[in-house]
């Protein structure tokens, strides 16, 4: 599976997971993976989980996007978000999924 992703990632021009990311989700993080793998919508947890894996914003970023993941974010889970370490810019791009079912 990994080395069909990485296939897919050397293909691709767009930002993406990089082979140590990769590595690092398959190891500790293999549904967060798996769900990117499948395009499937990523969870707070995940979020967590691959800023845990040491994953850069721009990548996790990307990741919301092309997963079209839409999040409402209660102030509780911002601070939660906050204290697992996700960057502010990746706290504010969630924030502004949920515009993407009032753009419809």
């Amino acid at each position: 599976m990994l080395a069909m992703y990485l296939a897919v990632f050397v293909l691709s021009s767009s930002p993406g997971l990089m082979e140590g990311d990769l590595k690092r989700l398959e190891r500790h993080y293999p549904k967060t993976l798996e769900k990117i793998e499948d395009n499937r919508p990523l969870s707070i947890q995940d979020i967590k989980n691959l800023t845990r894996a040491g994953v850069a914003d721009a990548v996790i970023i990307h990741e919301i996007s092309t997963t079209r993941s839409i999040f409402y974010l209660s102030p509780e889970e911002e601070q939660e978000l906050k204290q697992a370490g996700v960057s502010h810019a990746v706290i504010n791009h969630m924030k502004n999924t949920s515009d993407y079912t009032q753009a419809k």
